[in-house]
C-alpha cells in the first residue's frame, strides 16, 4: 500500500479509499487549520530580509545637514496590468523643515514641507509620487514594498505575539556611518483599534499599532514588517512577510525620583513602540486628488503608447 506522502506525489497511487483515508489524517496532522494554525505559524526564528525591504529603505537629513530619520518606497497598482506608481514615505513630523533624502551614502534629493501630501485626520504620515522623479533609481520596482498586499483590517495571521522587525536609521554622533541601514526586532502588543487612541509623533491621537520593541532617535518613518512561519508538506517551513506600518514614536512611562523630600516626575521612552497602519498609507494614495490625477495620466498615456 502506498504512503500518504507517496499518493501525494502521485495520484495514480490514490484510488484505494483506504489511502485516501490515510492522506485526510496525514494533512490533518501536519496542516492543522484555524487557530491551531495561527499558534503553529508562530515560530521563534529569524527574518529572512528581503533584500528588496533593505534597499527600499532611505534616510533623512535636516536642513543642518545631520540624521534625522527614515523613509521607505510603496508601490501601488490600481488594477492588474496597470502601470504602477511609486511613493515616498515617512513620518510627518519628519517633513516640517526641509530634508535630504539618502540611498546609503548617495544623496539623491531635497524636499520642501509643501511637497508633501498629507492626510486631513491624525495620521502621522507624507508621501510624494516619485514615479517619474530620475533622481531616484530606474529599478524602483525591486526596492519597494507593495502596498496592497500589507497588513490590511482583517489582520489574517498578523495578530498579538506575531514576530516584528523594523529597518531604519539610529541617529548616533560617534557614528560615522550614519546613512546605513540597521534593524531592530520585537513582536505586535496591540492591533490598532479606532475605539483606542494614543499620541503618535505628530502630536496628534490617532488608532495605532504597538510593538515590543525598542527604537532610537532616527527610526522615526522605518517601515515595520511582520513575519510568520507556515509548515510545508515536505517538513520545511515558509516564511511570510507583509509591511505592517511606519513607526511613529515610543510610548512614554512616567519615572519618579526622590531627593531630599522633592519628588520630581519625568517620562522616560519605554520598549513600546506606536506603529502608524500601513493602509493609512493606501487610503491616503487612493483618496489624495492630485496623486488621484497623476496616476490617471499614466494610465491615459500608457493606454495610448499600447493603442498606437
Amino acid at each position: 500500500m502506498a504512503s500518504p506522502k507517496a499518493c501525494w506525489v502521485d495520484r495514480r497511487m490514490c484510488r484505494s479509499g483506504r489511502v485516501n483515508q490515510k492522506i485526510r489524517a496525514w494533512i490533518e496532522r501536519h496542516m492543522p487549520r484555524d487557530e491551531q494554525l495561527k499558534s503553529d505559524v508562530r515560530q521563534k526564528a529569524m527574518p529572512e530580509i528581503k533584500r528588496q525591504y533593505i534597499d527600499s529603505v532611505l534616510t533623512l537629513s535636516d536642513s543642518n545637514r545631520q540624521p534625522s530619520g527614515t523613509a521607505f518606497i510603496v508601490e501601488y497598482t490600481q488594477r492588474f496590468g496597470e502601470p504602477r506608481h511609486y511613493y515616498l514615505s515617512t513620518c510627518d513630523h519628519n517633513t516640517n523643515q526641509a530634508i535630504t533624502i539618502f540611498s546609503g551614502d548617495q544623496e539623491i534629493q531635497e524636499f520642501h514641507p509643501e511637497e508633501w501630501h498629507r492626510p486631513t485626520g491624525c495620521d502621522d504620515i507624507a508621501i510624494i509620487d516619485v514615479t517619474e522623479n530620475h533622481s531616484f533609481p530606474r529599478h524602483l520596482s525591486h526596492m519597494s514594498f507593495n502596498i496592497g498586499e500589507s497588513v490590511d483590517r482583517t489582520r489574517g495571521f498578523y495578530d498579538i505575539g506575531v514576530d516584528l522587525y523594523m529597518l531604519g536609521l539610529l541617529v548616533d554622533d560617534n557614528d560615522p556611518s550614519n546613512y546605513l541601514i540597521r534593524a531592530r526586532f520585537g513582536n505586535l502588543s496591540a492591533f490598532a483599534d479606532d475605539r483606542f487612541v494614543m499620541e503618535m509623533g505628530n502630536k496628534k491621537k490617532c488608532p495605532c499599532h504597538l510593538a515590543d520593541m525598542r527604537s532610537r532617535g532616527g527610526f522615526s518613518g522605518s517601515p515595520v514588517i511582520a513575519y510568520y512561519e507556515i509548515p510545508a508538506l515536505d517538513g520545511h517551513v515558509i516564511q511570510k512577510s507583509s509591511l505592517l506600518g511606519i513607526h511613529s514614536a515610543q510610548h512614554k512611562e512616567p519615572v519618579k525620583t526622590e531627593e531630599d523630600g522633592y519628588v520630581t516626575v519625568i517620562s522616560l521612552p519605554s520598549s513600546v513602540s506606536r506603529i502608524v497602519p500601513a493602509w493609512s498609507i493606501k487610503d491616503l494614495i487612493v483618496s489624495n486628488e492630485k496623486l488621484a490625477d497623476l496616476r490617471m495620466e499614466r494610465i491615459l498615456a500608457d493606454s495610448k503608447s499600447k493603442n498606437q
